[in-house]
């Protein structure tokens, strides 16, 4: 799983070199046609790789990629459209327009991106509006402009479309990558991987507490031998949505093992999540009466249990063993305490 802070790292390594190329490519573009007798655009190209290079040092200081991930986009656009109306090198300008999709799906999520072309879009019809009522002249011939313009749109949806394709393609993959193939619950290594950034929140003083409730099937193992592994991945779904409904969207339900179960609550109160454990547990022997399945559990809680994950685990874990070991001597009790002839009834 990724965490806030891997998430801003790769936000700033993300501005960072996109702003370091962009600022190169201005000096140098810059200092070439002021060089060559495009003054007074080799000195904006020149001011605007200076504005770019200031907007990235500001953001390593306030760490606000948001805005500066705008501002550099704004600026972006700006340089473009002066490149659009001067006619920038030998009248190429207009094709440098093709690099702002791809760069605003870098640097922002997708809703914004979409803003941030139709922006640009409108920019672009501006310019046009204007050549056509003679505001300005373009230094291209219509059907150069027209291809151009063309050009850009088409790449504008399959930018889009590609980008939709991947953010499916890659929320799959992150499905897949943390939940549970049968049950839809987290899976062992996600729960683990959770926990421990739970507990280092809890070090920080972020929560108050963490608590780990281990479950584990009772009479499961009948299920498999004796009606088959589809039942038994039935019954697993089903304990699974059980699971989900019994608990708040902000606990995290995973499953670990064939028939065993974790659930982690921050900010919890110990007494409350037996309550719905014990609910829980009617609620599976009543669904489940026909195969006879119930459930144990064991809680451990950091910090009075301890601060390391792993041994919060196999605590809860412990826990639950010696419920189960309980609950088994009271129905051996009962059975032992039934009155005679009670098997003949």
């Amino acid at each position: 799983m990724i965490n806030s802070g891997e998430k801003k790292e790769k936000k700033a390594f993300a501005i960072g070199v996109i702003s370091v190329i962009t600022f190169l490519f201005l000096i140098s573009f810059g200092y070439y046609n002021y060089a060559f007798n495009l003054r007074k655009l080799g000195i904006f190209e020149l001011v605007s790789g200076l504005a770019v290079l200031l907007n990235f040092i500001a953001f390593l200081y306030t760490r606000k990629y948001s805005l500066h991930s705008s501002i550099f986009l704004f600026i972006i656009s700006i340089v473009l459209s002066v490149l659009i109306i001067t006619g920038g090198i030998h009248n190429t300008g207009i094709f440098w327009i093709y690099l702002y999709p791809a760069l605003v799906l870098v640097l922002k999520d997708f809703k914004k991106a979409v803003l941030w072309n139709i922006y640009f879009v409108v920019l672009l019809v501006l310019i046009v509006v204007a050549d056509s009522l003679y505001f300005i002249e373009l230094p291209y011939d219509k059907t150069t402009l027209r291809q151009a313009i063309f050009v850009y749109f088409s790449l504008l949806l399959l930018s889009y479309f590609q980008f939709k394709f991947y953010a499916e393609l890659i929320d799959d993959m992150k499905v897949l990558a943390v939940r549970d193939p049968l049950t839809g619950l987290y899976n062992r290594a996600f729960a683990f991987s959770y926990l421990s950034q739970e507990i280092e929140k809890l070090k920080r003083g972020e929560v108050k507490n963490v608590c780990v409730a281990y479950i584990d099937l009772d009479n499961f193992k009948y299920v498999n031998d004796t009606f088959g592994h589809s039942v038994g991945d039935s019954v697993l779904n089903d304990i699974g949505e059980l699971l989900s409904r019994h608990f708040r969207k902000e606990d995290v339900v995973a499953r670990i093992g064939g028939d065993e179960f974790i659930v982690i609550f921050t900010n919890c109160d110990r007494e409350k999540i037996i309550e719905r454990l014990e609910l829980l547990r009617e609620a599976i022997e009543r669904k489940f009466q026909r195969f006879g399945i119930s459930m144990s559990f064991g809680i451990a809680e950091a910090p009075t249990d301890s601060l390391l994950s792993s041994f919060l685990i196999r605590m809860a874990d412990e826990r639950m063993y010696k419920d189960k070991g309980a609950r088994k001597k009271e129905r051996v009790g009962s059975i032992d305490k039934a009155p005679e002839g009670a098997s003949d009834l």
